[in-house]
């Protein structure tokens, strides 16, 4: 069965990047709504002492599913749908496709700017990106900036 997906014009975003991923039996809507169920868009404080005020902001994007053969198998498929980035894990009896590369999160952040989630998740996608841009601008590199984050 081959999948087809209609873009706008005047969409920036290449589908050849993702044209891959139809062969590979993901729908691109299929993604969506997967990750609009079990995906995840968070932020994690690490103590750092690279940092001048002692923690790092590290946005992350993940995905998870209970441990049986077909959940790895399409956690595999979702992360060769994105281009091979992150990485799966194994915790108790979950796994965990996980991505926390500033670089890469671009890459997930265009993505869903694309094909948007239509669950109340859409309201943490969107904290995240501007987390993500706040990152990209510098503005959360000082204890300022982090209580700027968080108010």
């Amino acid at each position: 069965m081959v999948y087809y997906t209609t873009i706008n014009n005047n969409d920036n975003y290449k589908l050849d990047e993702f044209n891959k991923s139809i062969y590979k039996g993901l729908n691109l809507n299929f993604v969506t709504g997967y990750v609009d169920g079990e995906g995840s868009f968070s932020v994690r404080l690490r103590k750092s002492t690279e940092s001048r005020w002692g923690y790092k902001i590290l946005p992350v994007f993940s995905i998870g599913g209970q441990i049986n053969p077909y959940n790895r198998a399409l956690l595999e498929k979702i992360k060769e749908f994105f281009g091979g980035i992150g990485w799966i894990s194994t915790s108790g009896n979950m796994y965990t496709y996980e991505v926390t590369s500033l670089k890469s999160l671009h890459k997930i952040r265009n993505y869903f700017e694309n094909y948007p989630l239509e669950t109340s998740k859409s309201i943490h996608f969107i904290l995240w990106s501007d987390i993500i841009n706040l990152l990209k601008k510098k503005s959360i590199m000082s204890m300022m900036g982090l209580w700027k984050f968080l108010a």
